[in-house]
């Protein structure tokens, strides 16, 4: 690829600065058409390709995907309410040393707290996350986290999974698509580029990212955006 960097030299091991705008430019690029169906079309049934479909087509962090229970799905009103995020912290362990540990938390902003639409084509997907989690449950027995087992999302053993793991899986996903690397947080930049381009209003795309300010939302996506329209777009319609 042209314009390619490296952060260090081989044959004098002094490293090279990398432009910061060149860094930013590429990891905020959102996922071309191709890209998104290789995403979407994905034959895996695994955490990350439902991790990443979800957040591509909802808009979702990825702390709040991986705090999903199977009660804030609302299959009768076709909601998903938000209403935790998974993320890592540190407490002491008995030894005095710091431990990583993995925890389920309110979001840090009310406006993080917030519903969105569940389309007829995510409802399928997420019902196949709970098979799937329920799958799991049965498969292992008496080694399962019955604590976590409302998660939509655990680790095989029933345990949060943490961010760290996600980012790492997301890497093997895209090289298995054969797209190239991006920043996990591209799928929710990506979502909201599309719904720009769909003319769906800023205060409409701002409470579905649950953006504390408009002001943000425009911040960021001012490029993308054209005249408002009264709805939100189904990326998985397109």
């Amino acid at each position: 690829m042209a314009n390619e960097y490296i952060s260090s030299n081989p044959c004098d091991n002094k490293k090279i600065a990398i432009p910061k705008h060149e860094v930013d430019k590429k990891t905020k690029e959102p996922f071309s058409d191709e890209e998104i169906k290789k995403i979407l079309n994905s034959k895996e049934e695994t955490n990350i390709k439902y991790i990443s479909v979800i957040s591509l087509v909802t808009g979702m962090r990825k702390g709040e995907v991986l705090g999903l229970k199977e009660s804030d799905i609302d299959f009768n009103k076709k909601e998903i309410h938000i209403n935790r995020t998974v993320g890592t912290t540190f407490s002491l362990g008995e030894n005095g040393k710091r431990k990583k540990i993995t925890i389920s938390q309110t979001p840090k902003t009310k406006s993080s707290i917030r519903s969105i639409p569940l389309y007829p084509s995510l409802e399928q997907i997420l019902k196949q996350c709970i098979k799937l989690r329920n799958i799991r449950i049965k498969e292992n027995e008496g080694k399962f986290n019955l604590e976590n087992k409302s998660f939509i999302f655990t680790t095989a053993t029933g345990e949060l999974i943490e961010s760290g793991n996600i980012s790492k899986s997301w890497i093997y996903f895209l090289k298995r698509l054969n797209i190239e690397h991006r920043k996990f947080h591209c799928l929710r930049h990506t979502y909201a580029t599309i719904q720009f381009q769909n003319n769906v209003p800023l205060k409409t795309v701002s409470n579905l990212l649950g953006h504390s300010n408009i002001s943000t939302t425009a911040d960021i996506y001012t490029h993308v955006m054209k005249k408002d329209k009264e709805k939100s777009i189904d990326i998985l319609s397109l």
